[in-house]
């Protein structure tokens, strides 16, 4: 019932539909890209700074062990 495609002989506007999926697929990288530039430019404009998820639980778990009598250990280093 459900396909990721359209097959074009089974449905009357099946062309028309693929080129129309093909659009929106690039107008939705263009438009995330935008996005993303105006939030680095916006960031940088503040001297602000990214950081990825692990950086921030590196900050907050000693803070979180301190608050909840929790003995802070630190994470595994994992090997990809």
């Amino acid at each position: 019932m459900f396909k990721g495609t359209i097959e074009e002989e089974d449905h009357p506007f099946g062309r028309e539909l693929e080129q129309l999926n093909e659009v929106v697929e690039e107008f939705g990288g263009v438009v995330r890209d935008a996005e993303t530039e105006a939030d680095i430019s916006i960031m940088r404009s503040k001297n602000l700074a990214a950081f990825c998820a692990a950086d921030y639980l590196s900050e907050i778990r000693p803070l979180f062990s301190h608050r909840f009598a929790i003995k802070h250990q630190p994470a595994p280093m994992a090997w990809i």
